[in-house]
This record gives C-alpha cells, sequence and structure tokens, in this order.
C-alpha cells in the first residue's frame, strides 16, 4: 500500500517544485555558455574563422539539447511524442495536425 501524503505535504512540494526545476534550468544554461564559449575557444584556436553565426551558438546548443532529452523521453513512443509535440506546439501557440 502506498503512504499516503498529507495536504501539508503536497502544498510543499507544489510550492518546491518549481524551484528546484528554475534551478535546474539556470544550471543548463550556464552549461550551455560555458559549452559555447569552450567551442568558441577550441575552433578559433584551429584557426578557423565566421563569417555569420558561429556553428556551436547558444540557440544550437539548447535545441541539440531539448532534441536529446525530447528522444530519451518518448523512447520510441510514438504517442508519447505525439503528445508532447502537441503540448509544446500550444505553448507556441501554433497547432500541429497529425498525417
Amino acid at each position: 500500500m502506498e503512504p499516503k501524503i498529507s495536504e501539508i505535504d503536497q502544498a510543499y512540494i507544489k510550492k518546491k517544485i518549481p524551484r528546484y526545476i528554475d534551478a535546474l534550468v539556470e544550471r543548463v544554461d550556464e552549461a550551455i555558455v560555458e559549452t559555447e564559449t569552450t567551442a568558441s575557444w577550441d575552433f578559433v584556436s584551429r584557426g578557423m574563422v565566421f563569417n555569420g553565426q558561429f556553428p556551436a551558438n547558444a540557440d544550437f546548443l539548447t535545441i541539440s539539447v531539448v532534441e536529446k532529452l525530447f528522444h530519451k523521453i518518448h523512447a520510441g513512443d510514438k504517442e508519447l511524442a505525439a503528445l508532447m509535440l502537441t503540448m509544446m506546439g500550444k505553448q507556441a501557440g501554433i497547432v500541429l495536425h497529425r498525417l
């Protein structure tokens, strides 16, 4: 039998989880900036010159992390993948249609 969580504990959890998520996102943001800087120095130290956008920029790194996590979460479950994409589409104010 699963132990019951009191209403006080539920309220505590509801208050704390967003704080943990915010802290996690902050650490990920810092890691992306650090990775962008490291990659930049690596490429520049090899004499590479980029006109325009740097290939390992923060936006590219961010979407790469999102893509990897997306694949990790749905793990081939197409229904879950569709649900996730639908939810993200709604957040962006767009409607996705399934084929």
